[in-house]
């Protein structure tokens, strides 16, 4: 395990390593995991021993715009539709952080900026900041899901275009995230990605460009691609396969729900139903033989079940035999207890 901190750091340094022995790491289907971790580890990082096997979490997508609070503090996270930031707001967004006393400007996946440990008194200088230079921090839902390519205009092209298809069907995509990719070895990061690829090549140059549409394992973006949901859309029909995806990704967590909803009634004890206490009663006489009770006078004590009783045994009013007792529910009976 790395500590956050040094991650963007190893990051580096393990791509400029890999550039550097080309023959050994990129592009090799034989490249030795240990070989590279043995010279990565050459340098000093704060890092720890997991106790146990690497086992992926369950993804939930960030919420990661805003001023929201948390604890007694504020965090900013800023999003740019564009993916731009200019010079002018990073120069002046600087300057509010050393004014402040905040010593960190984050970057995340999604091209965006967090800024942490905001305090109460200079919440209103931030949002002097964001109306100086027009930034917007309420974007649509379904446009924070996606991930593109980085630096990859063709793919935020497609984002918008998808964008605007499913604003239009009102479409829920909370908990997923979208991941489109228009190179043929760039890595996006998605529970849903939308994967352009040509159906013609000349020069290196694509025509006739179709869409996949492939889904992770269980949906779960940590994951490796599970299955391909739908293939060699031309990009008319996309919005509306993407859409079938989309619902395809609810239908299987709700039958995750589900299922373990069945094991839990299945496990779950049946309720205590409290115990129907019986009696025998003479039909001649209408004397009774309690088993809780026993008929001490005559030798038989309390706990004896009736089915226990000598076959001689005969009511004790009428002398009736064993055999003219029937088995009656005491509570019908009315009787008090002793």
């Amino acid at each position: 395990m790395v500590y956050t901190n040094d991650v963007a750091r190893m990051s580096e340094q393990i791509e400029t390593l890999i550039f550097e022995h080309r023959e050994k790491f990129y592009d090799n289907s034989e490249a030795s995991g240990d070989a590279l971790y043995a010279m990565v580890n050459g340098k000093t990082y704060i890092t720890k021993t997991s106790d146990s096997p690497l086992k992926l979490p369950a993804f939930n997508l960030p919420y990661y715009e805003g001023l929201n609070r948390y604890n007694d503090k504020y965090w900013l996270g800023i999003y740019r539709r564009d993916e731009l930031f200019s010079t002018g707001f990073l120069k002046d967004v600087c300057q509010l952080c050393l004014k402040t006393k905040i010593g960190q400007l984050c970057s995340t996946p999604w091209k965006s900026l967090i800024i942490k440990g905001i305090e109460e008194k200079d919440r209103q200088e931030w949002n002097n900041l964001l109306a100086k230079h027009q930034i917007n921090v309420r974007h649509a839902a379904n446009e924070l899901n996606f991930q593109v390519e980085d630096n990859s205009s063709e793919a935020l092209d497609l984002k918008k275009y998808l964008v605007k298809h499913l604003s239009i069907d009102d479409t829920r995509t909370f908990g997923i995230c979208f991941g489109i990719k228009t190179r043929r070895k760039s890595e996006v990061f998605s529970s849903i990605l939308v994967r352009r690829r040509p159906l013609l090549s000349i020069g290196g140059l694509g025509l006739f460009h179709v869409y996949d549409i492939l889904c992770a394992k269980d949906f779960n973006p940590n994951e490796r691609t599970g299955f391909v949901f739908s293939k060699g859309n031309p990009k008319i029909l996309l919005p509306e396969q993407l859409r079938r995806a989309v619902l395809s990704f609810y239908a299987h967590h709700a039958q995750l729900r589900e299922i373990p909803e069945k094991i839990r009634q299945k496990r779950s004890p049946c309720p205590n139903l409290k115990k129907i206490e019986c009696v025998h009663q003479c039909k001649h006489c209408l004397t009774v033989y309690d088993e809780a009770q026993g008929e001490p006078e005559t030798g038989i004590a309390a706990g004896t079940a009736f089915e226990q009783l000598p076959k001689a045994y005969h009511c004790q009013v009428c002398d009736a035999k064993k055999e003219d007792f029937t088995k009656v529910v005491k509570g019908k009976l009315g009787l008090q207890p002793v």
